[in-house]
């Protein structure tokens, strides 16, 4: 990049203002306009704007609403709300003329949003990438050269910490390790859903997930009892890597000497990303490639919400 960059971040809460920090440690950004309604998330986010070194030289603006966003010319926007209400801001977005975007999951809460959102893309000529940390995180990238289109099963065991929540992360994972798409995807829910953490009228719910990929790679998750932190087991025909992010270990009998495992924190993700996006050279799929996933996601967790799911059944998970 040589030109000094300007974002656009939607959404300057919890997540919104840890991307907000990886932004002021880009060397090639020059501004950063953020947008939140909440006084409380504005201020978090300057404090911890000026907390990053490197965010001299560079002007942060925080506003309250899209119209104190003055001008045009944003290279990139960074959609950091939670899902509902996040096809309005893209619509925003794309109007203004911004053709990248960085997005955080659940991308969006029904099929026709979804399709939607397709469209924008494909008629704008928008390029839009969802936040898939793993993928920037170690060992995953890693892992997805080592096993190279090979067969391979994929256990992911937790407490009840929130599939729903988890969901996208590990499925998408999944698809950037078989190097395939997944073609099936079916969710059982063990106990009745209950109030996301997250508010809003958002849901979680703990139970199992199972998947394949069209290369014919396998998952299960269980994410039920307790308060465990995941712990995966990827098994091929010549052994296996188990990876326990509560002790950031990697064992089994495929580990090699160095290996390390990493918690993605999106104060460096970002930072990555950004950079990566901008040159064309990213590792996160775009909305076109994650697309599939994302529909078989939104009817496996409507169908085990409410038995059955229409087009336009918002699903209300982030």
């Amino acid at each position: 990049m040589s030109k000094t960059l300007r974002i656009l971040v939607i959404g300057a809460g919890q997540i919104g203002s840890r991307h907000i920090q990886a932004l002021a440690s880009i060397p090639d950004v020059g501004e950063v306009v953020a947008v939140d309604p909440s006084p409380e998330s504005r201020e978090r986010a300057a404090l911890r704007w000026r907390d990053v070194p490197g965010h001299e030289g560079k002007r942060l603006e925080v506003v309250a609403g899209m119209d104190q966003v003055g001008g045009s010319g944003f290279d990139l926007a960074v959609l950091a709300t939670n899902a509902p209400g996040r096809l309005e801001h893209f619509r925003r977005v794309v109007a203004r003329g911004i053709r990248y975007v960085l997005a955080e999951k659940l991308l969006f809460q029904s099929v026709a949003e979804l399709e939607e959102a397709l469209d924008l893309c494909r008629t704008a000529g928008v390029s839009l990438y969802p936040n898939y940390v793993y993928r920037y995180a170690s060992p995953w990238r890693l892992l997805s050269d080592r096993l190279n289109g090979k067969a391979f099963e994929m256990r992911v065991v937790a407490g009840d910490i929130g599939l729903a929540t988890n969901l996208p992360h590990w499925l998408d994972l999944f698809e950037f390790l078989a190097g395939s798409p997944l073609s099936e995807l079916s969710i059982e829910l063990t106990r009745p859903a209950y109030p996301s953490k997250r508010g809003g009228g958002l849901l979680d719910f703990s139970g199992s997930a199972a998947g394949r990929a069209n290369s014919g790679a396998s998952l299960s998750l269980s994410f039920a009892d307790g308060v465990g932190v995941p712990v995966a087991t990827i098994a091929t025909a010549d052994g296996n890597w188990i990876l326990d992010e509560g002790a950031s270990t990697i064992a089994g009998s495929l580990a090699e000497a160095g290996m390390h495992l990493e918690m993605p924190m999106v104060s460096r993700i970002t930072a990555l990303a950004v950079p990566d996006i901008l040159a064309g050279r990213t590792v996160l799929p775009d909305l076109l490639a994650t697309a599939s996933m994302n529909r078989l996601l939104l009817v496996a967790a409507g169908r085990a919400l409410y038995g059955t799911v229409q087009r336009d059944t918002i699903i209300p998970i982030t």
